[in-house]
């Protein structure tokens, strides 16, 4: 039992831990993590479409496997647009935060932007 209202100890880490719900942009990042491991899945899936394209056994078109690397390259393209909006946007959901937690925010924001930009020269 704790001593203070609103603190329990945590025994693994012997420090006192605050019961406050997480901050708001705390959703953001699960969506934005979401999306980045969705582009990762399209990537993969692009990367297959090519593969059988260019190793068809006749030289003919192929319109589908065409018109499918097309819809799947706009789609991984929507993606990280939608996950650059929700990057930037994420400050934004951070009113009334303490200076550490903007800090983390700052770092958070930050590793997200280098994921993407890992993500999008890959």
């Amino acid at each position: 039992m704790a001593l203070v209202s609103g603190i329990s100890l945590d025994p693994e880490a012997a420090i006192g831990v605050t019961k406050r719900p997480p901050p708001k942009w705390v959703d953001g990042v699960d969506e934005i993590q979401y999306d980045v491991g969705r582009i990762k899945q399209k990537m993969k899936e692009l990367a297959s479409l090519h593969d059988k394209h260019l190793n068809r056994p006749t030289l003919d078109d192929s319109s589908e496997e065409e018109h499918a690397i097309e819809i799947t390259t706009q789609e991984i393209t929507q993606l990280f647009h939608r996950c650059q909006r929700a990057v930037q946007a994420l400050p934004s959901r951070s009113r009334a935060c303490s200076e550490q937690e903007g800090r983390l925010l700052g770092n958070v924001v930050a590793s997200l932007a280098q994921a993407l930009q890992e993500l999008s020269t890959s």
